[in-house]
């Protein structure tokens, strides 16, 4: 299932009892709130994530795990979309 946004997309891969897998597609010179308790991973293209006033430059292979608190804000500066792969914990 793909939900459009004004900053791109999420495609959700697999949800279950255990886990939760997205896809974000990113376009360029935008940027969206994300939940904190995840793990993301730039698959194509950069990002910039900000969380908890710290903020962090992404490329491809680039991981950040969230403080399981509150939100990120995700930006791509790059000129194409980036796609971010999100991990989330449903066993908490």
């Amino acid at each position: 299932m793909t939900i459009r946004h004004g900053w791109g997309s999420v495609t959700r891969l697999e949800k279950n009892e255990a886990f939760e897998v997205s896809r974000l597609t990113l376009l360029p010179g935008r940027s969206g709130m994300f939940p904190a308790d995840a793990h993301f991973t730039v698959a194509e293209g950069s990002a910039v994530l900000t969380a908890e006033n710290a903020t962090t430059s992404l490329g491809p292979k680039d991981t950040f795990k969230g403080t399981g608190t509150g939100e990120v804000n995700l930006r791509n500066p790059g000129n194409e979309p980036a796609e971010i792969i999100v991990l989330r914990d449903r066993k908490k």
